[in-house]
């Protein structure tokens, strides 16, 4: 299978807030909304035929992960970031 996406669109508003009396950064996504674009997919092999005659549901499945993920990628990250310096602190505090 290929897929290609065009015009990807993501229009997004995050807030990072950290007390500098605290350790912790917030992270919060005020506003997500994703617009996955044209989808094109092309299939290959001696299936092909079957996977184009439920293409339009697999689109629509593809398109709505793509909106629902990035929309969580700024949480993703600020836990992933977290975890990091957490780690780093107890790495260099051994």
């Amino acid at each position: 299978m290929l897929a290609n996406n065009v015009n990807l669109t993501l229009d997004m508003r995050v807030s990072i807030h950290r007390n500098l009396m605290e350790s912790e950064t917030m992270v919060e996504v005020e506003q997500c909304v994703a617009n996955a674009g044209d989808l094109t997919m092309q299939y290959f092999g001696p299936e092909a035929s079957e996977f184009y005659a439920i293409s339009s549901l697999i689109k629509g499945q593809v398109q709505e992960v793509l909106k629902t993920k990035l929309c969580e990628v700024p949480t993703i990250l600020s836990s992933f970031l977290k975890d990091k310096w957490v780690l780093a602190g107890q790495w260099l505090n051994d």
